[in-house]
């Protein structure tokens, strides 16, 4: 029996006492019912409850026994979310079972020990600080960012009754903890959780950072100090996606690096501070670092920043941070940058200059692309006019020329990169083709003159090759020359050369890359011709096909025109004379 059973009995026997001169003397029956068990109102030693009310189970199993002897003194706002509640009530009674199977192995009860402390004055409830014990570990499971402590509750079960039952206690608590249920929808609602079950943060709303980097408690609590910020940058979410995860990246690798002492940025107990402005420093240089990869940006003052860091540990972190993210940034997929400059191209059409900026900082074929996916840009033409400026020119001609928005003063530039003479191979050249590097290199290639056409008139070839032969004949008649020292006997160091026709030095040329001028005039004089005309014959019988001379002499060397090897592979595939 309780102390506060004993304090009802007796106001019940003396409840009519008040006047006992009035009233004839009362007889009072004790209910035996409610005087079961053991009463005890010593304050001094303890009487054990005879072992034979024992038998190695709690007395009490009653779930609604335990709830009714709990008096929440505080109660938690979260406790009005019915799952929260339940379960903390639930692993509370459990853990009183546990704590009555404890005190009975000893002779005593939990509310024997409770009525002991109370006549002791002592202010800590038994029941109530099980009870915080319990709803500590069941906002800790739900809430991700709980980091409830019952620290308080823990010291006065130790104090009181050893350490042995702590021990039991979060033991116990452990086990429990594997019981409890998915959170329900009001759960969800109340914590604001993601699909991975995530605390929605204003960094990391659906989770998926955390997730990804797998950060403990302890770390997503402190990065949740970091401050939110508000400038063009964040209206941009694919330059926001880069700036996020590459700050997360770092600072995980900071926590991770034993040398970098990141386990003082964990240190978040109220009053120091050191952490948050660690890591908002940190956050301030990950944004200028961001703002340097995009034209359109600014840079930021991040002096007090970097001093913060450097001051920490004598700049060993700010060095590791300025490497990491040079690093990270070096090697970020360029479809990500690319997509935060569409989206900012999309919400600022006249920004021009700053589309230029951009345009610079790419490859040509990556440059080729961008120009293609912005061509119907009501600002197209403005962008084309600013890369006449610069070292574009042909990217900037070619569109001009090809939508026909060209105006006359734009002849001179393109007389600058091209002859003027070459202006219809130009105009057929972007009409017949998209851009790509291997136009660009035949555009380049126009600035070079125009080939000569020769044309011979092979008749009058054969006419004066007869006549010479009649005149050689006579001079030798006259002379009485011998047979052997014809004049067009070979000399002695002549290579004897074999007849090709036409396509096989060709396929020899764009094997080797070149043929002799020597082996080239070796086949004409098997011939009878010279190695102008010789030549002359070959480019003449493939005018029909390329429209220009093709075989052209360089330092003794015969080659193809470089603007046309690829028409020429194409010739000889065709197996064409």
């Amino acid at each position: 029996m309780e102390f506060d059973d004993i304090i009802k009995l007796i106001n019940d026997l003396t409840s009519d006492l008040s006047d006992i001169k009035k009233r004839p003397p009362i007889k009072r029956k004790v209910d035996k019912d409610s005087t079961k068990g053991v009463i005890d109102i010593s304050f001094d030693d303890k009487v054990d409850i005879p072992k034979e009310k024992f038998d190695g189970k709690p007395v009490i199993k009653d779930y609604k026994y335990w709830i009714l002897k709990l008096d929440r003194h505080y109660k938690s706002q979260a406790m009005k979310v019915n799952q929260l509640n339940v379960a903390s009530l639930k692993m509370y009674a459990h853990l009183c079972d546990s704590l009555e199977e404890y005190f009975n192995k000893k002779y005593t009860t939990v509310a024997r020990e409770s009525s002991k402390l109370r006549r002791e004055g002592v202010n800590y409830d038994i029941y109530y600080s099980i009870y915080l014990i319990a709803e500590a570990q069941v906002l800790n499971f739900y809430n991700p960012l709980s980091n409830k402590d019952p620290i308080k509750s823990y010291n006065f079960l130790k104090s009181h009754f050893g350490n042995e039952l702590v021990k039991l206690i979060q033991k116990r608590v452990l086990e429990l903890s594997k019981g409890l249920k998915d959170p329900d929808i009001k759960t969800r609602e109340y914590f604001d959780l993601t699909d991975n079950n995530k605390v929605s943060m204003w960094w990391d709303p659906k989770g998926i950072l955390r997730e990804k980097y797998d950060f403990s408690k302890k770390e997503e609590l402190a990065i949740n100090q970091i401050s939110k910020r508000n400038n063009v940058l964040w209206k941009n979410q694919y330059i926001i996606d880069i700036l996020l995860d590459m700050y997360l990246a770092t600072v995980k690798q900071i926590f991770n690096n034993k040398d970098l002492d990141g386990e003082k940025l964990l240190n978040i107990v109220s009053p120091y501070q050191s952490s948050k402005i660690i890591l908002d420093s940190i956050f301030l240089i990950s944004e200028s670092n961001v703002r340097d990869k995009f034209a359109f940006l600014t840079n930021i003052n991040t002096q007090k920043s970097i001093d913060v860091i450097k001051d920490f540990d004598n700049g060993k972190m700010y060095d590791f941070i300025e490497n990491y993210q040079e690093d990270y940034l070096d090697n970020i997929d360029k479809e990500k940058i690319s997509r935060a400059y569409d989206l900012y191209f999309k919400k600022n059409h006249n920004k021009t200059k700053d589309f230029i900026r951009y345009v610079e900082t790419l490859s040509d074929s990556e440059k080729i692309k961008v120009l293609y996916e912005h061509e119907n840009d009501e600002n197209f033409k403005k962008i084309l006019i600013e890369l006449l400026k610069k070292d574009d020119e042909i990217l900037a001609l070619y569109f001009l020329y090809k939508k026909k928005i060209n105006r006359g003063n734009h002849d001179k530039i393109l007389f600058g990169v091209i002859k003027e003479e070459n202006y219809d191979e130009f105009l057929r050249l972007i009409n017949k083709n998209e851009l790509t590097l291997d136009l660009i290199a035949k555009i380049k290639n126009l600035n070079k003159a125009k080939t000569k056409k020769i044309k011979v008139d092979n008749k009058k070839i054969d006419i004066s090759r007869a006549n010479l032969n009649k005149t050689v004949i006579m001079v030798n008649e006259f002379f009485e020359i011998d047979e052997d020292n014809d004049l067009f006997e070979k000399e002695e160091n002549v290579e004897k050369c074999s007849r090709n026709t036409y396509n096989h030095i060709l396929k020899d040329i764009l094997s080797k890359g070149y043929i002799k001028k020597d082996q080239l005039s070796c086949l004409a004089k098997n011939d009878s011709m010279t190695l102008n005309t010789y030549l002359g014959k070959i480019n003449e019988s493939l005018y029909d096909y390329i429209g220009d001379q093709t075989l052209v002499i360089e330092n003794d060397k015969v080659i193809i025109d470089d603007f046309y090897v690829d028409m020429i592979k194409e010739y000889v595939s065709g197996d064409q004379d």
